[in-house]
Order: structure tokens, then sequence, then C-alpha cells
């Protein structure tokens, strides 16, 4: 025997005491060599006895019968063998004390205690089915004998043969398992099943209506449903009676009031169904009932929960309505106010630029000297005014720019054009940058002569920028431009030795207006527009920016163009 089979019977073993006590069949134990173990009481006073002390002592064989055609020992060890190994459906007889004989069936269920194999008996007597079945043939025998005397008696022909003979005994024994099937089942199901007359009053139930009700059956049986109801159930419940006697249907479950013998009130769901005799004439009703006060419950908070909740949705709706209608004019001022600056920033710009200009050339003018020779002091104020102005029109340009941006004004002319022609236009304007201040410049990964679609001049605005910024920010060492070719997009990456970015720093880098607080920074001159204002244009053109940096290492910035904007 396997493992798993030894710990089912062990975990039967544990529960068997219980059986013991409270099972209304007849119980026995007994060990493969058919000594007598325990029993319950229901199986001692079936057999006549006092006690456990008196039963304990006798041998199987002077109560059990299993095979009438064996001596006393085969018969007990044909009755261990059949059932040692696995439980099994048997028929046996007992010998009570004063020694008449019980017809019984059951099941012999082997197990172990203690790692000993026991066998328990499960029995139920059967002498009542047995003289049923005896009495019938003893009824067939009369009925034959009386058509022999009396062969003019033609209507019991059905009981001339001996089928019709095993059918009787058989309906009669199928009519005994049904009956005794259907009481457990009414016993052991959670549902109250009932049954009254046309009056109204109780008579069947099972265990679970007298659970519900809370009264004991004696109390229950012959008593008025009514009693039971509230005053709204009553009036329902004759209702729904009423019209299944009218209109010979059968009714749903529906709710009820029940009111408990200790005056509890509790929910039930119910149901009524007319029951009829063999003639078809209407005896009363039965239905089943359940208590469903905790479902009630449930869903009485439930409708609570639904309550508050709609009431929280309604004033928080209201709450958002008013919001947005503040936020609608809040933002009606904040488009006020920005196409205000765009108009504002266009005008000025375009007033500013306009005399800085001027500045700037006329400037030019005095420090060609067509005008006449300058001293050095001279010179010097000239070319002040001069780099001032210049720095202050960058400033508006960009300024300009970020603004159309924002407004949506700023509209690329996107056009097909050689990288490498590009990349000459604007090494040509950087070159200054770098060769004053002693610095190598380099391109990488340009292969062939590859074309990219973008806005001219926007796309050399980026770059100048990104170059620009590194020159100015690289001590020594120097820049490199590297080129990658994706399947989808162009990736640049702009490469520095300069001094590098704090990583607390990283969230000013595309801030307007913003420059990172370090002496070396601020002697060099900015708008702190530049990067932000390449972000954008960057964006413009369906591409992203990222950057790496250490702080004395240099910087990495890195942006993509798509290769045929959408």
């Amino acid at each position: 025997m396997s493992i798993e089979d030894k710990n089912e019977y062990f975990d039967l073993g544990l529960k068997y005491n219980l059986l013991l006590e409270y099972s209304p069949d007849l119980l026995f134990v007994h060990d493969l060599k058919g000594n007598l173990l325990d029993t319950n009481i229901n199986f001692i006073i079936t057999l006549g006895y006092k006690d456990k002390n008196e039963i304990r002592n006798l041998s199987m064989n002077e109560f059990i019968i299993y095979d009438k055609s064996k001596s006393n020992n085969l018969n007990l060890s044909k009755f261990i063998k059949n059932i040692c190994n696995k439980s099994k459906y048997i028929e046996f007889e007992l010998i009570t004390k004063k020694k008449q004989i019980i017809s019984v069936e059951g099941f012999g269920i082997p197990f172990y205690v203690d790692e000993k194999k026991v066998i328990l008996n499960v029995a139920k007597n059967i002498n009542k089915q047995k003289n049923f079945e005896k009495r019938l043939l003893e009824i067939e025998e009369e009925l034959y004998e009386t058509k022999k005397s009396l062969p003019e008696i033609q209507f019991w022909n059905f009981f001339s043969s001996k089928s019709s003979s095993d059918f009787l005994r058989k309906s009669g024994q199928q009519l005994l398992e049904s009956e005794r099937k259907y009481q457990k089942i009414l016993e052991n199901i959670k549902e109250g099943y009932y049954e009254i007359d046309l009056d109204g009053k109780f008579v069947f139930f099972n265990s679970s209506i007298c659970e519900i009700t809370g009264y004991l059956p004696e109390e229950l049986y012959q008593l008025d449903y009514q009693k039971l109801l509230d005053q709204q159930s009553v009036e329902i419940s004759k209702g729904i009676l009423q019209s299944l006697l009218k209109n010979k249907n059968s009714e749903s479950f529906f709710e009820l009031k029940i009111i408990k013998k200790n005056e509890e009130v509790i929910f039930v769901e119910t149901s009524f169904s007319v029951k009829y005799d063999s003639n078809g004439k209407a005896t009363g009703f039965f239905g089943l009932s359940r208590d469903i006060t905790e479902r009630k419950k449930v869903e009485e908070l439930r409708n609570r929960f639904r309550e508050q909740l709609e009431e929280d949705v309604k004033i928080r709706t209201q709450e958002l309505q008013e919001a947005l209608e503040s936020q609608k004019l809040f933002m009606t001022e904040i488009v006020k106010n920005s196409q205000f600056k765009s108009e504002f920033m266009s005008t000025m710009s375009h007033e500013l630029r306009t005399p800085l200009n001027s500045i700037i050339g006329f400037s030019d003018l005095l420090l060609d000297q067509s005008y006449g020779v300058l001293n050095e002091e001279q010179s010097d104020f000239l070319n002040d005014i001069k780099f001032s102005c210049e720095h202050l029109l960058d400033l508006i340009n960009h300024i300009l720019d970020i603004s159309k941006i924002e407004s949506g004004e700023l509209i690329l002319k996107f056009k097909e054009i050689e990288l490498k022609l590009l990349l000459d236009q604007i090494h040509s304007t950087i070159k200054p940058l770098y060769k004053e201040k002693s610095l190598f410049f380099k391109i990488e990964g340009l292969n062939n002569n590859p074309t990219i679609y973008v806005d001219i001049v926007r796309f050399k605005e980026i770059l100048y920028n990104l170059f620009s910024n590194a020159c100015k920010f690289t001590i020594e060492g120097g820049v490199t431009l590297k080129i990658m070719e994706k399947n989808d997009f162009w990736e640049f990456e702009v490469i520095d030795t300069g001094i590098g970015i704090e990583e607390k720093d990283y969230y000013l880098v595309f801030e307007e207006f913003k420059r990172v607080d370090s002496p070396i920074i601020n002697s060099i001159p900015g708008t702190g527009l530049g990067l932000p204002l390449t972000k954008r244009l960057i964006h413009l053109h369906g591409g992203e920016i990222f950057f790496d940096s250490s702080l004395g290492k240099g910087s990495t910035f890195t942006f993509t163009i798509p290769k045929k904007k959408d």
C-alpha cells in the first residue's frame, strides 16, 4: 500500500470517534482477526446489550452472519477479506442477544490507527424493507392461488409471470430507497424546505426551517405560517397563494420578513408552489426558504455607499465645473497676455534691432577710420560699443525666435540638401571661435555624400549654438562632431573637453535665462537662451535632444533629426 493510501486511512482514523458518538447508523470497529474494538450506542441497543463492556467480550462469530452456506469461521474470514483493502458496499445479518436476526446494509471502511489497519462498518437496519419485500411475495402468491381457483378473474394477469413479480419487488425496494434518499437530502440541505396545507398550517418541514425561525419542531408543527411574518409580508404571501391557486403556476423566489421566536426580524428569500394529490386536487403548498439577512445588510451598505458616492460625485462635479469655468477665464487671460507678449516682443524687437544695427554699422565705419584716425582709447571704446550692441542684438533675436515658436508663428521651410555642403558652411562660421583659443575641431562619421531634409537656416542655427557653446566653455582640447545614420533618423553628437556641468545643475541647462552659478561661467558673456532655443528648434524638426556631462571632463550634447518629416 502506498504512503498516500496510508495517510488517507489515517485521516479517517482521526475522525471516526466523532462518527461513533453522533451517527444515527450502526457502527462497529474490528481488526483483521475479527476482534471487536469499539461500537456506538445504537449498535449496542439494537443488539439488545447494556453497554460496551458486555459486547466487547463477544466474538464477531457470535453476532454476524455474512454467508449462511459457510461455517462461522469461514463466514467471518470472507466478510473481513471482502472489505480489508477497499471501502465496499455489503449486506449481512446481525444476531441479537435474544437470537433475533436483523438484516443490515452499509459500508466497510478500512483505515489505520497507530499504523494498525482496522475496519469501520457503517450499517443501516433494513428489516422493514425486507419485510416489505417478503409481504410483496406473499401477496403475489395469494393472487396466483386466487387466479388458479377462480380462472374467470383475468385482471390480475399482470402478476402471472416471474418478471412481474420481480418488477413489484424492485418497485417496492426503489420506493423505500427513494424515501430514504429524499429525507436525507431534505435534512442536509441548507435551505429550509416546508409544506403547508390550504389553511396555511405547517404539515412538514426540515430542520433548516427550525434554524431559520428559531422554533422547535413541536412548536412549529400545525402553526399558521402567517404567525411568523410581519403584516406587509402576510399581505404579499396571501396575494401570491391566491394567484397560484387561480392560475395554477409556480412562483419564483421572492422576499419576505420573518419574526423569529426571539423577536429578531430577518429577511428570507422563499418560494411557493401548489401541492396536488393523485387526483389533481390542490392540497396545500410547498417551497424552499433561505436566510438572506446578511445579504440584505450588504446590499443596504452598498446602496448607502452608492448614494453617498453619487452625492460626493455631484459635489465634486460642481466644484470641477466651477474650477473649469475659473480655469477658462484664467486661460483666456493667459491667451490675451500671450498675444500681447508676442505682439509686444515683435514690435519691440523690430524697434530695437533697427537702432542697434545702425549703431553697429556706424561703429564699423569709425573703426575702419574712414572719417579720421582714432587713438587707442577711442578704438577700445568703439569696440566695446560694438560688442555690447551685438550681444544685445543676439539676445533680442533669441527672444523673438522663442516668442514666435510659442505663438506658432515660426514655420520651418524644409529642403533637401547635401549634409557635407551644409557642414562646410557652418564650419566657416565657427572657425574663428576655435582658432582664437587654439582648439581642435574634427568631424567623424561623415561617409559618402548623404543628403538631409531640414530647414537650412534653422539647422545651421542649431549646430552654431551647440558649437559656439562648446567652444565658449572649453579652455583646452577641442570639439568633435560625430555623425551616425540610423534607420529613420540622423544622430549628431557634439563632444567637447570643456569644464563640464555638475549633476545638481542639470535642470538649468534648458531653462530660459538660467545659467550655472560658476566663476568661470559668469566671466563668459551669454544670454542663457541659446540652448533653450536650440531645443525648441530641434523639436520643431521632430527630433529630440539630451546630454551627458561631468564636471571637469567635458560635455556631450546629442540630438536627432528625422530623415523625412511626416
